[in-house]
């Protein structure tokens, strides 16, 4: 099967020569996202913006390949910093207000500027 890139101008796109998301077949995967607005292509200062973009650019992506947030089987996350996970929850319940993906939640050392990312992979 062919890799199909997909890219929307929705979400905020990588500095590096890395696609938003690739297609194969119908399983989509996607690549880093943070909390980056794709209209300012500025990372927010407040944690709390910063997550729920991050999630609003990863159902960006997920659109653009033809699917739902309902297609996301599985989302990996890192947080700077732990306390936040509780905004986490927030957003995640408002993005999959119904059964939700599986999750992994990790603390790690991300960009200066960020304080999430995400990746996902969905069934089409």
């Amino acid at each position: 099967m062919k890799r199909e890139t997909i890219h929307t101008l929705k979400a905020a796109s990588h500095k590096n020569p890395i696609p938003q998301a690739v297609k194969i077949g119908n399983i989509l995967f996607t690549s880093a996202i943070t909390g980056q607005d794709p209209n300012t292509l500025s990372i927010p200062e407040d944690p709390r913006q910063q997550i729920f973009q991050a999630f609003e650019n990863l159902k960006a992506i997920v659109e653009a390949a033809g699917a739902t947030l309902d297609n996301v089987g599985k989302v990996n996350v890192w947080l700077r910093d732990f306390k936040l996970r509780d905004v986490v929850n927030e957003a995640w319940v408002k993005y999959f207000p119904g059964d939700k993906p599986a999750r992994m939640t990790l603390q790690t050392g991300l960009l200066p500027e960020a304080s999430i990312e995400l990746d996902a992979v969905a069934v089409l």
